[in-house]
């Protein structure tokens, strides 16, 4: 950060090394290990989580919003994101296709919102594109009789 020229050398940035997999763990065994990076590195916290069972995520917000400086509100409170919807609606059907086909499909896909109508009596209209580097990529997408693709919109939805 220094190197770009943001920041400033004399303010010391809170550090938090954060140990996860804390389920595979001896529970005697992670005070041992804590107790070690706490001794021998220069961060502030360690704190143990298993991002697997979702233990430990709490504190990780907790200690980052602890952190945190306070300051003026940049955007009113009702604004979630500087991004639209459509944005969101693209990002939500990628997450769905990598927890659908895992491995099958690579990370190289790309999701275009070509149309997102909202409709205030009814849900509302959306229309991607999923846009992949191979043939046989598509066919894993579709799945047999167009079985997967219909699975990830429901997920989607």
């Amino acid at each position: 950060m220094l190197e770009a020229g943001v920041g400033n050398k004399d303010t010391k940035v809170p550090v938090v090394l954060v140990l996860n997999k804390k389920d595979m763990i001896k529970p005697g065994e992670i005070a041992k290990k804590l107790e070690w990076y706490q001794k021998f590195t220069d961060v502030d916290d360690v704190i143990p989580i298993s991002a697997k069972f979702g233990h430990g995520v709490v504190d990780i917000k907790e200690w980052i919003l602890s952190k945190l400086p306070l300051g003026p509100a940049y955007y009113p409170k009702d604004i979630a994101s500087e991004h639209p919807e459509r944005f969101f609606v693209g990002e939500i059907v990628r997450e769905k296709i990598f927890l659908q086909y895992r491995q099958e499909i690579p990370y190289a896909c790309q999701v275009n919102v070509t149309s997102y109508k909202s409709r205030p009596s009814a849900k509302d209209f959306i229309q991607v594109e999923i846009l992949v580097e191979r043939e046989s990529q598509r066919s894993i997408i579709l799945g047999k009789d167009g079985k997967a693709i219909k699975t990830l919109a429901t997920a989607s939805r």
